[in-house]
């Protein structure tokens, strides 16, 4: 019997991934528990490909693979379901045999749910083949619990119903272990695995090194501060004793040379995190600047979208994400939790240095976040080698969801303390209920929704505008104007330019101000936002003001909505409770004072804020639960199902929406702004808006002549058969692909002020 088209044998293939399974196990510094079920679910995985259909395929090649049904790895399943039952162990086991490919669907979403509905389909001469083929390979005992009664099959993840369970990071490990092991044998010769079976080679020669020649020591570059530099040296040289480490470092302290030296000392390749692209972004070009300091050879690249976006080396050198840094953001580091088209890299992304910066802002109801916790509790509890450096000025107290009571996290400098402040000049503090009609020169201003930050802007007749809801090109445009200006060597804050920002631009811009507007919402994107004001200590003799706005929510809905999507409306108001009690108006506070207080308010409310941070958990969780790779036994009906992410895991929906001042512009393919289930029920709640005109087939049939001339090409066979969509299902089912989006006449796209309501 062969495992695949190379001519492996069967047994061979089983043997070899059952080695390198347990290999990567070890690498990753699993306990003995996990390497043996890595090794046995390694001789499991593949046993449905004994089976008499998938055999007559490769020997003749007449059926496609995908068009059998159950698939192999769904036969394994049942079978040992069937024949060993369940144990604490086998859950895990053979929850990676079912999910070491992609669920199947049918046309119609279907798939097969149970051991007795696949049972069903299998010939018991298969059964028999299948049995025959295990008694082969020399299995452990596994024997466990069979029930009478029909067991559905397995969900990729599991419940948490107290919020602290390892389950999830244990079928997480073992399921890495076997696709990495899975996919990496499969590559290989047949009389390569045949050796690996053997013992004639070893497993490890199959695995990827992560190892760097880097310097041991760095010498302080030449225009640094060695006092400074020195502080950031001994960090990171105290987080290499650590697994996981935290590093409280207050705005303009270097956190980003910190991760640098951090990976030299390693000499290991890293991997650097991000929120958010805009933040990767900026990431790249701060390391670039240290790295050229440090005069190493190190290279660097952003990769985002699922390919290379930029490197500091010459194309085809070195092969994507494989660079000594490998900038990306939260969800290509996550993806492969949940898609298996890149789950081949969950190997390196579980064993591997990495850097989470500004790890704070990964909070949210979404399963992204679920994943996340997942992801630690996987690096953190079971791994004894995978190191972790976490870079945040405030990072709240969320490694409280991963900690073990005998295994905390390192906080440095300590629990209760930040890293000294860059300067120690003050900032004038006042709070305010109105926002002004006149903000004073060199000023940011910072909301917390998009409609607020426009409407303030045009109000307020700022001379910049930043937020999330613009174009690529637009936005590069904007993000380059507001680092010229209000970089170290700017002239914006001369000139007297304010800026009116959303959320995007608090974390890891590189930019300094003389006065803040702060809407607030949470003690983080306070800190944060405080951050971009007098950075450097360069504006002392300008008076730095931080005026700490407090609307009344219950008046302005965007805030409010934002607040709510953001944070959390009860803790904001305990927050803005706090500060009042702190804070003196008109008073002076020092960046350590600020630091002060916000620590202070975890020592205070630590709990309520965990309690949070655990119902955001248990929201994302019980999103990830339902989420799940799949694979349609037809491949054109695949893109049906595009547009799922870990942000978004019922499928974005696509729009596009006019340019303004144009008829017939709409935002090209490239441009288009995907949106989530939220908006779906906006929309369809918004019927008079949009509904009634998307129904009305003499109205949309120049709108999609229109769309059809601005790229999207799919549209043409409607145009030529007179066909429009008739209905908002079916314009619903069409926007899950991006050339097909809905066309929203609720917004309109503006060159100066991003995406806005139509008015």
């Amino acid at each position: 019997m062969l495992a695949n088209s190379k001519g492996q044998t069967l047994v061979d293939h089983l043997r070899a991934v059952a080695l390198v399974a347990r290999e990567m196990s070890r690498t990753c510094g699993y306990d003995e528990r996990l390497q043996k079920l890595a090794y046995t679910e390694g001789l499991l995985h593949d046993i449905g490909k004994a089976s008499k259909s998938f055999q007559d395929y490769l020997a003749t090649g007449k059926t496609d693979e995908e068009s059998i049904s159950p698939m192999h790895h769904e036969i394994a399943w049942a079978f040992l379901m069937q024949n060993y039952g369940i144990s604490d162990d086998n859950y895990l086991m053979f929850n990676a045999v079912y999910w070491h490919h992609a669920r199947p669907l049918n046309e119609f979403y279907e798939y097969l749910k149970s051991r007795d509905e696949i049972i069903e389909k299998i010939k018991v001469s298969d059964l028999k083949r299948i049995s025959k083929l295990v008694q082969l390979l020399d299995l452990p005992d596994i024997s466990g619990l069979v029930m009478n009664r029909d067991e559905p099959v397995p969900d990729l993840f599991s419940p948490d119903p107290r919020y602290d369970r390892n389950t999830n990071a244990e079928m997480l490990a073992v399921r890495m272990c076997l696709i990495g092991a899975d996919r990496l044998v499969s590559k290989l010769s047949s009389g390569d695995v045949s050796a690996i079976a053997r013992g004639s080679v070893s497993p490890s020669a199959c695995l990827p090194s992560a190892q760097r020649s880097f310097f041991k020591t760095v010498p302080c570059p030449e225009d640094y501060q060695p006092r400074r530099f020195n502080l950031q040296l001994e960090c990171a040289q105290e987080a290499l004793q650590k697994r996981t480490t935290i590093v409280k470092a207050p705005a303009g302290f270097g956190k980003t040379l910190i991760g640098v030296l951090y990976t030299l000392l390693h000499g290991k390749q890293s991997y650097w995190v991000c929120p958010r692209n805009v933040v990767a972004e900026a990431v790249y070009e701060n390391i670039g600047r240290e790295i050229k300091a440090i005069n190493i050879d190190c290279s660097i690249e952003l990769f985002l979208s699922g390919e290379r976006k930029k490197s500091n080396t010459s194309e085809g050198i070195i092969s994507e994400f494989s660079s000594d840094i490998v900038v990306t953001n939260i969800d290509n580091l996550l993806g492969p939790m949940v898609n298996n088209r890149t789950a081949d890299r969950l190997f390196n992304i579980l064993s591997g240095l990495v850097i989470l910066d500004e790890f704070h802002e990964f909070v949210s109801d979404s399963p992204l976040f679920a994943a996340f916790v997942t992801y630690m509790r996987c690096r953190h509890r079971l791994s004894d080698k995978a190191c972790t450096l976490l870079l945040s000025a405030t990072p709240l107290n969320m490694h409280k969801l991963w900690d073990l009571s005998d295994h905390p996290s390192a906080l440095l400098p300590n629990e209760k303390q930040h890293y000294p402040a860059a300067h120690k000049g003050t900032y004038q503090t006042h709070f305010i209920k109105e926002f002004p009609e006149q903000v004073r020169p060199a000023s940011l201003c910072v909301f917390n929704s998009i409609s607020r930050t426009q409407e303030q802007f045009i109000k307020n007749q700022l001379e910049h505008l930043v937020h999330s809801k613009f174009i690529d090109a637009d936005r590069q445009s904007i993000m380059n104007n507001i680092y010229t200006g209000f970089g170290k060597a700017g002239k914006g804050v001369v000139r007297g330019e304010r800026v009116s920002a959303a959320p995007v631009i608090q974390a890891a811009m590189d930019i300094s101000m003389v006065n803040l507007y702060d809407s607030i919402c949470s003690p983080e994107t306070t800190l944060q936002r405080i951050g971009r004001c007098n950075r450097w200590g360069t504006y002392e003799a300008q008076s730095p003001t931080v005026y700490l706005y407090i609307p009344e929510l219950s008046s302005h809905a965007n805030e409010r909505g934002a607040v709510d999507t953001i944070y959390n409306r009860k803790l904001r108001d305990l927050w803005v409770q706090y500060l009042q009690k702190q804070i003196f108006d008109s008073q002076p506070l020092t960046l350590k004072e600020w630091y002060g207080i916000y620590n202070s308010f975890y020592s205070d409310h630590g709990r309520d804020v965990l309690d949070f941070l655990r119902e955001q958990y248990k929201t994302g969780l019980g999103y990830l639960v339902e989420y799940y790779p799949v694979k349609f036994l037809e491949d054109s009906h695949e893109k049906t199902r595009k547009g799922r992410s870990l942000r978004s895991p019922s499928g974005s929906y696509y729009f596009t929406v006019r340019i303004n001042g144009t008829r017939k512009e709409w935002l090209r393919p490239d441009d288009v702004m995907e949106e989530g289930i939220e908006m779906y029920f906006r929309l369809i709640d918004n019927k008079d808006n949009l509904g009634t005109g998307l129904m009305d087939a003499s109205k949309m049939r120049p709108i999609l002549v229109a769309l059809y001339e601005c790229g999207y090409g799919r549209f043409r066979r409607m145009i030529k058969k007179n066909t429009p969509p008739r209905s908002l299902r079916h314009w619903f089912r069409l926007a899950r692909d991006p050339e097909t989006p809905i066309p929203d006449f609720t917004r309109v796209y503006d060159k100066k002020l991003g995406l806005k309501q139509n008015t």
